[in-house]
């Protein structure tokens, strides 16, 4: 009975913290809305410091965790096999460009070995602890997968394919295929820009104007693609997935709030909205299709755990 009573209040302890952590997040964006609306320095002395370093841990969190988080965790689901070994890899190519961008670009032989210089020992930091927990995320999940696979008895077997589906199988293969290798491909251009791009730097930097056309596309692909839909898709999808229940509500408050948030930051901020075409709607327009893809990511996940829990459980054999 005791034991009961502490794993009740554990898990309500828990669930309150996961919530006060959702709240953080929503608060701190709406926060930043006012902010902006009011002109900046004039909410500054309005604001309590608890408010101020909330959001100062959200912005580290959204923009180093999170994005480096999102990067190896994509990469490895894009993957249709070797998820742990391809989430090892992307860790691999990226901490060490985390670690030239952030330290050894800025120092000096020197500096480093006195830790002096100008160095952003934390921004490093912060972005091999997000590219560490997408490694740790997809070993969970790739572990989680095998064991309910392990548990859950097929639903069909060979011999209850129909000859249609027969058929269609020489043509269905070849589809598999297809995606299969472009998935592959997917993969390995992350892998080769993130590689290419620490080499292009460290060792020939004189050389990074000349780059082939067809890398210096997929590099900016990839970089707007980490900067801007990944980072916002990922604080949509880790907001959410906090929230102990409501979640795909809880998707659509975090995005409606960062993407007034966003406009604000890229266009309004900028000197209005109807000047010119500039790069800003660019921005803002991945930004808003990063929340919308973490809306829908969260809104998937929902359904198919919901047809999940609504399957009945095979009955035992006679």
């Amino acid at each position: 009975m005791k034991s009961s009573f502490v794993l009740t209040a554990a898990r309500t302890v828990i669930c309150g913290l996961r919530w006060a952590a959702v709240l953080a997040l929503v608060w701190s964006a709406l926060d930043a809305l006012v902010y902006a609306a009011l002109g900046g320095q004039r909410w500054v002395p309005l604001r309590p410091a608890p408010l101020a370093v909330v959001q100062n841990l959200v912005f580290q969190l959204l923009f180093y965790v999170l994005k480096d988080a999102a990067f190896v965790v994509v990469g490895a689901m894009i993957a249709p096999r070797a998820r742990i070994t391809t989430a090892i890899v992307l860790f691999a190519v990226h901490v060490p460009l985390s670690f030239w961008n952030n330290v050894l670009s800025r120092v000096s032989f020197d500096e480093l070995v006195l830790l002096e210089g100008r160095a952003d020992y934390v921004h490093f930091g912060f972005e091999t602890l997000g590219a560490l927990l997408g490694v740790a995320y997809i070993f969970w999940s790739e572990k989680t997968k095998r064991s309910a696979a392990s548990v859950l008895p097929s639903r069909s077997s060979p011999e209850e394919l129909s000859p249609a589906s027969a058929d269609t199988k020489p043509a269905t293969l070849a589809t598999k295929t297809l995606i299969r290798w472009l998935r592959w491909a997917a993969v390995l251009a992350l892998v080769c820009s993130a590689l290419d791009t620490l080499v292009y730097s460290a060792l020939v930097p004189e050389a990074w104007a000349i780059r082939p056309v067809p890398l210096a596309v997929v590099q900016g692909l990839v970089s707007m693609l980490i900067f801007y839909v990944l980072r916002e898709a990922a604080f949509v999808v880790v907001g959410a997935t906090l929230a102990p229940r409501f979640r795909l509500t809880t998707a659509i408050i975090l995005a409606t709030l960062h993407i007034p948030l966003s406009f604000w930051a890229h266009v309004l901020a900028t000197g209005g909205p109807w000047l010119s075409w500039t790069i800003n709607y660019k921005h803002f327009a991945l930004e808003t299709l990063g929340c919308v893809l973490g809306v829908l990511y969260i809104f998937s996940s929902e359904k198919a755990k919901g047809s999940v829990a609504s399957v009945a459980p095979a009955p035992p054999p006679p």
